[in-house]
């Protein structure tokens, strides 16, 4: 039997599949919750320069860098300071999914990516069944706020540029 009409479709694509080998974010999950995921994930190709979040933005989703950089910014002072850069098996938009808040940064690629984006449902779905998995999500987005308190605080900043 032929399979060139699912090939076509895009919809049994491997390309948009979510591996534990390839985020490390994933490990350890069990098929039937890295199903969930791969049912609710769309990919996303997208030019270097475009803005993936926005400060404010509801959020929607959680984010998988497969391929490319992107570019995390936070408002200091009243404008955006780089606060880092993501590269392939990275995830971002943790916070939003977690704690349901405004989005608090701007993400923006820094060069063409491959990005794979799961609905918020599906997240919080695998996360009810899985302990591991939230503490692994919830580390960090409290590793992030640490290294983002240390980037902002103006006397923080000042020591980190004289070093």
């Amino acid at each position: 039997m032929s399979t060139d009409f699912l090939d076509l479709s895009g919809v049994h694509s491997l390309g948009k599949q979510l591996l534990d080998a390839r985020f490390p974010v994933l490990e350890g999950l069990s098929p039937i919750a890295l199903k969930i995921l791969n049912a609710a994930t769309s990919e996303l190709l997208v030019a270097r320069g475009v803005d993936i979040l926005r400060i404010g933005d509801t959020p929607s989703g959680l984010y998988f860098v497969d391929a490319g950089e992107v570019e995390i910014f936070r408002l200091v002072g009243g404008r955006l300071e780089k606060v880092d850069t993501l590269r392939a098996g990275d995830v971002f938009g943790e916070f939003g999914v977690l704690r349901g808040f405004a989005r608090t940064a701007l993400v923006r690629t820094a060069s063409p990516c491959r990005l794979l984006r799961v609905e918020a449902e599906a997240v919080h779905q695998v996360l009810e069944g899985n302990a591991e998995f939230r503490a692994r999500l919830e580390s960090l987005m409290h590793s992030r706020m640490r290294q983002n308190f240390f980037a902002m605080h103006p006397v923080f900043a000042a020591a980190n540029a004289r070093l």
